[in-house]
């Protein structure tokens, strides 16, 4: 299975964080992006800051929201992280579901779905293609990248969302499907073979392709830590589903069962309870869990113990299989 490290937020914690995984066995590093305080807006400027810090590793946004990006910038960022990695770059792409995200722009979130795909086309074409003449609905193109992608069509591209259409869009555009942070460990048996019936009317086999999920971890031998990390992260939850109206995920049935927030949408608690928790995953189909781990009410030194915990406890049992 692929374990990443999530970089977040201020630049000093954060590289001081990433070293502690790279030299616990984490594989790479991803970034996500949203516009609201306290977000990190953009995470491809972001992950180039530690590319060169960590040669080697893998790197993805886990998700960029395509809406917000103009398709030529975002092919030519890509492509240029595509060469800085070495090809070990991967391209997470997602809708964007907060309006007010939308309403900073300037774009109507009901037409993102239209702009999500005619953007990743271009970026196919402008990856593979000289000369792309392009005259669409929202962006017209006419020309050439400077710098083609060092992987041939380009970085693979990850695709997340929530609902039936946005998975089949994650088959038939994507090379990957990434599950939010967010959705209950429940709905993933179902997303998977809502997933795999899709590649398979796209002539893709579901062995060929990732399914990936960011999850909230910690990890430490306290006896307290599932009941701690489930009141922390239940708390930033409910500040989060205030922010995001309109989410599909506030009126899934599992959204507001705070109770069990730590059980359906964490990995957490000792190494062996993470082990389990893991292999829960593992064993719906799950390739690769994308960690984003719990700051709040943590010293940094137990930030760098939880990550080096689970690295040197957690990722090698499932190495090793």
């Amino acid at each position: 299975m692929l374990f990443t490290y999530g970089v977040g937020w201020p630049p000093e914690s954060a590289l001081r964080y990433a070293s502690v995984a790279a030299k616990h066995n984490f594989d790479g590093f991803t970034c996500g992006e949203h516009h609201y305080p306290g977000s990190m807006p953009s995470p491809l400027l972001w992950l180039t800051r530690f590319v060169g810090e960590f040669p080697g590793y893998m790197f993805a946004t886990d998700v960029a929201l395509l809406p917000f990006h103009h398709p030529v910038r975002m092919a030519s960022e890509a492509a240029m992280l595509d060469h800085m990695t070495k090809g070990k770059f991967h391209l997470g792409l997602g809708l964007g579901y907060v309006e007010s995200e939308f309403d900073l722009y300037g774009l109507n979130i009901r037409r993102r779905r239209d702009m999500f795909e005619e953007s990743l086309t271009i970026m196919k074409r402008l990856w593979s293609e000289d000369d792309v003449e392009h005259e669409g609905e929202f962006f017209n193109v006419k020309g050439s990248l400077p710098i083609k992608p060092l992987t041939p069509g380009g970085p693979k591209i990850w695709i997340g969302g929530q609902v039936r259409v946005a998975i089949e869009r994650a088959a038939r555009m994507g090379d990957a499907f990434v599950g939010g942070i967010s959705t209950p460990i429940q709905r993933f048996r179902e997303f998977r073979d809502i997933y795999f019936e899709a590649l398979r009317k796209e002539g893709k086999s579901p062995e060929d392709t990732e399914f990936t999920v960011m999850r909230t971890v910690w990890c430490d031998r306290r006896e307290d830590t599932r009941d701690r990390i489930n009141r922390i992260v239940s708390e930033q939850y409910k500040r989060s589903f205030a922010i995001r109206d309109g989410h599909p995920m506030q009126y899934d049935p599992y959204a507001t069962d705070y109770e069990h927030t730590v059980e359906y949408r964490c990995v957490a608690g000792s190494p062996d309870t993470c082990i389990e928790m893991v292999e829960k995953y593992r064993d719906i189909g799950i390739t690769g869990i994308l960690c984003s781990f719990v700051h709040t009410g943590h010293t940094p030194k137990q930030i760098e113990d939880a990550i080096a915990l689970f690295g040197d406890k957690v990722i090698p049992y499932f190495k090793d299989q």
